[in-house]
């Protein structure tokens, strides 16, 4: 995504999760988040991704972005 699509990525993700799609949702806040984000949009996402990560089981991806919140919070 262009950083002129990065708002329009993130609703996307979050109506995916609002809807019951939290494995889908999952997948497009892998590629949002690995994109170069402002710093006051990568902490509040990466928790809205957790988010969707726990809602879809998927432990392995929720732990990494639980260590990426972490990092996120001591700073």
């Amino acid at each position: 995504f262009g950083p002129d699509e990065w708002g329009l990525a993130r609703e996307a993700a979050v109506l995916l999760a609002a809807c019951e799609r939290p494995a889908r949702a999952v997948e497009v806040w892998r590629v949002l988040l690995d994109q170069p984000l402002l710093a006051e949009l990568r902490g509040p996402w990466l928790r809205e991704a957790l988010g969707a990560a726990r809602a879809a089981n998927d432990a392995a991806q929720a732990a990494v972005w639980e260590k990426e919140v972490e990092a996120v919070e001591k700073r």
